[in-house]
Formats: C-alpha cells, structure tokens, sequence
C-alpha cells in the first residue's frame, strides 16, 4: 500500500469549552468509495447510510476500491489510544 500523505488534526481551545459534537467529513466520489470495513462495519461493499457506534468498535475505517482508498484512524476519548475489541 502507498500512502500519499498524512494529516494529523488537533483541536485546541483558548479557554474552557464544552462541544456537543464534533465531525469530520470528507467528500469521496462514489466510484471511488465502493468498499468499507472498520467502526463496527465488516469488510464489504459500503452502506448507503451508516452510523458509528463509539461503545461497540474501535475507530478506525477504511474507505475506498481496489486501487484507491481513504484510512482513517481515529484515537479515544481524552486523547488515549483506542483498546481492542471496545472504546476505551
């Protein structure tokens, strides 16, 4: 696999702040974005709609087709790695 780039995000508040949510979204062309395993989702052709559920998986997700995708490797709450087989 050959990866073209890395981008590291970081959020950081001046003063004491409270978000409700906080997304990430990245548009991919649909023939670009057939396939989709991880957060929860086994390795198959990927859903029209889609949820993560933090209780039950890790986050991490791939996204993508057989000569293009997308890695997203999320970390837990509080800035600690993810555990295996739950969030932490």
């Amino acid at each position: 696999m050959r990866r073209l780039d890395q981008l590291p995000l970081n959020f950081h508040a001046d003063r004491p702040t409270q978000l409700k949510d906080v997304r990430l979204e990245i548009p991919l062309r649909r023939e670009a974005a057939k396939y989709m395993m991880g957060m929860g989702h086994k390795g198959a052709l990927r859903p029209a709609q889609w949820k993560w559920d933090p209780g039950v998986c890790i986050p991490n997700v791939w996204i993508g087709d057989v000569s293009a995708g997308l890695f997203y490797k999320g970390w837990g709450y509080q800035g600690q790695a993810p555990q295996l087989g739950g969030a932490p």
